[in-house]
């Protein structure tokens, strides 16, 4: 019994020894093949990282340069509306100066003497308006009525006539002669 004791402590040391190497064995290959995947994603990462940044710059231009288009846009509406104002303004000021006192429309403003003083009497009504006066053309604003057409049932597409090739055309003198 010693001895399959002995034997079986023995082949557990094997296999101790079995296993130790195997898992520093494993633990190598892990280690080798994370540095390995690591380098391959920073060697990949230089590379898109610059890509990417471009991709995202042209992006951000464009949409930058849409936000411009209508902020300039607006600005031009601006620019517009302001000069409209400034004229409108002007004209205001231009119509008060002629109202003001010394302007051209001054509200004491007194006929020169000699001029009637009263405005002239009144025309006579007459008592039934004039009848509208009859044109020897015709009336203007006579137009037909338009007819409504009645449906018509659809019918079916006509084939196209084949084209025939151009006939070759002399000039006028060579025909006119003739």
């Amino acid at each position: 019994i010693e001895r399959v004791l002995e034997e079986l402590a023995r082949q557990n040391a094997e296999q101790r020894e079995l296993l130790n190497a195997l898992s520093e064995t494993w633990r190598m290959d892990n280690q080798r093949q994370h540095e390995e995947s690591i380098d391959t994603i920073r060697a990949t990462a230089n590379e898109q990282v610059p890509y990417n940044v471009r991709e995202y710059l042209d992006e951000f231009s464009k949409a930058l340069a849409i936000d411009v288009r209508m902020l300039l846009g607006e600005v031009g509406k601006l620019r517009e509306e302001r000069i409209a104002i400034q004229h409108e303004v002007g004209s205001l000021m231009m119509v008060r100066a002629k109202y003001s006192p010394g302007g051209e429309f001054h509200g004491d403003w007194q006929p020169p003497p000699g001029a009637p003083s009263q405005p002239p009497p009144d025309m006579p009504v007459p008592e039934e308006p004039p009848q509208p006066i009859r044109t020897c053309w015709g009336r203007a604003d006579n137009r037909p009525t338009r007819r409504i057409r009645k449906p018509r049932p659809a019918q079916p597409p006509q084939a196209e006539a084949p084209i025939s090739p151009p006939r070759h055309t002399q000039s006028w003198e060579t025909w006119h002669t003739q």
